[in-house]
């Protein structure tokens, strides 16, 4: 993890280890995710592993956690913006499901429906 973030980052070597599924790398990010379950770079992480080896369910796990825990409002926006593009190109539904969690009486609720607004406006100008 350090080589991340290093001044000069070796990203070919970075991403052999993901590509690869390298077990150890992925106990690492585990073990971030544990000691701080709402850490973005950790989630990107997942994510990015994800990419090659697949592992959905586990990645909306620990985004829907995230979510839950976090209460600062800027974040849990980053963090669900995040959520759903992580997980749309699987056909996840990430903003909806979130939706259907906090509803729309609530901050949480309120901050993704002003996300699904935003995704519906950006959608139209394509």
């Amino acid at each position: 993890m350090a080589e991340k973030h290093s001044d000069e980052p070796n990203f070919a070597l970075i991403r052999r280890y993901f590509r690869q599924g390298n077990q150890h790398l992925k106990s690492l990010i585990y073990r971030g995710l544990e000691i701080n379950p709402t850490d973005i770079g950790f989630l990107d992480d997942l994510s990015f592993f994800h990419e090659f080896h697949p592992m959905l369910v586990e990645l909306i796990r620990r985004y829907t956690d995230a979510c839950r825990i976090q209460q600062n409002p800027e974040t849990f926006s980053e963090l669900a913006r995040d959520f759903y593009y992580n997980t749309a190109p699987d056909g996840y539904e990430a903003y909806h499901a979130l939706k259907e969690i906090y509803g729309s009486d609530t901050q949480k609720g309120m901050i993704i429906d002003h996300l699904i607004q935003a995704e519906k406006e950006f959608d139209g100008r394509i």
